[in-house]
């Protein structure tokens, strides 16, 4: 239902909430969930129960929306339709689940097949027991960066990218809003015919392997400049020029050069 409530909360931004004081998907929710993905992986728990194990650093309150996360960072970067295919799947399957536990695993599968993508990894950085296992043999790809650095909800620092004067740059983490000081791998690629030349962080000139990693210390701004192709260099071209010659010497009597030659001959 909050994943629902979300949705709406997204296409009304006007509409003011019912209860003022309850307020949902909001920076502060963010800030939480980055303080809480940032805590070595034995203090964290997805599936404590707070306030029950209020007393678990690993179990704050804030986890109830602090989980909510998961599920919008993974809207973020896959966009709105992967929660209807995580949907769509499960009405299909029909599943008959024992426990939570089950729930769980068939939960993460099915995410990993919406997205096309192998998600153990991330699910393990959100604690969730059993994640090593989530998509094994799915034989699907996996992310090149880190999902749990993708901010929500309109928080976090802003990566802005540009391409000069023809390519793109791809972020490994999609999303363009990171957790302050998380690291951000950024690809250059070339459109046909040009090569990268060099990057500009913030309009200076940066280090430029390619990929690149971008701190996120602050906002940036990451520039990829391409050479476009060099034109192909024009051959001079060669005329033949005819040389007048004297009848009998040259070209054979009656051929057709030889009677043009003769005649500008004639004309000299």
């Amino acid at each position: 239902m909050n994943i629902f409530s979300l949705a709406v909360l997204r296409a009304t931004p006007d509409v003011p909430p019912t209860t003022p004081s309850v307020h949902h998907g909001t920076v502060h929710e963010w800030d939480d969930a980055w303080t809480w993905l940032k805590r070595p992986l034995a203090e964290r728990d997805f599936n404590c129960v707070p306030p029950t194990d209020n007393n678990n650093p690993a179990c704050p309150y804030s986890l109830h929306f602090t989980r909510l996360t998961m599920f919008e960072q993974l809207r973020v970067v896959f966009g709105d339709t992967w929660i209807r295919q995580v949907h769509r799947i499960t009405r299909v399957e029909r599943p008959r689940l024992a426990d939570d536990a089950a729930k769980r695993m068939y939960f993460m599968t099915t995410a990993c097949k919406a997205a096309s993508t192998d998600l153990s990894a991330y699910f393990t950085a959100w604690a969730i027991p059993g994640s090593t296992n989530a998509c094994a043999g799915l034989k699907l790809r996996r992310p090149a960066g880190d999902l749990t650095t993708v901010a929500t909800y309109g928080a976090g620092t802003l990566l802005t990218t540009d391409a000069q004067p023809s390519g793109t740059v791809t972020l490994a983490a999609p999303g363009g809003r990171y957790g302050a000081g998380a690291k951000v791998i950024a690809t250059a690629r070339p459109a046909p015919g040009y090569r990268f030349t060099r990057w500009l962080l913030d309009g200076k000139p940066a280090d430029s392997p390619n990929p690149r990693t971008v701190t996120m210390d602050t906002a940036h701004t990451l520039t990829a400049v391409f050479t476009p192709p060099t034109p192909p260099t024009a051959l001079p071209v060669v005329q033949e020029v005819s040389r007048p010659e004297v009848l009998g010497q040259g070209s054979p009597i009656g051929s057709k050069s030889g009677t043009a030659e003769r005649v500008r001959g004639t004309e000299a």
